[in-house]
């Protein structure tokens, strides 16, 4: 479901690269999984 957290060592560089396309990615699949949860 969910892409699993980064280790916090990859964290800022990851931000670096490309933070908000993989930032926004992650918030939409979040809200998905919380919009199921209560809906479910």
């Amino acid at each position: 479901m969910a892409q699993p957290a980064a280790p916090p060592t990859t964290v800022p560089t990851v931000f670096a690269d490309d933070g908000f396309e993989r930032f926004g990615r992650q918030t939409l699949a979040h809200r998905a999984v919380l919009v199921f949860a209560v809906v479910f």
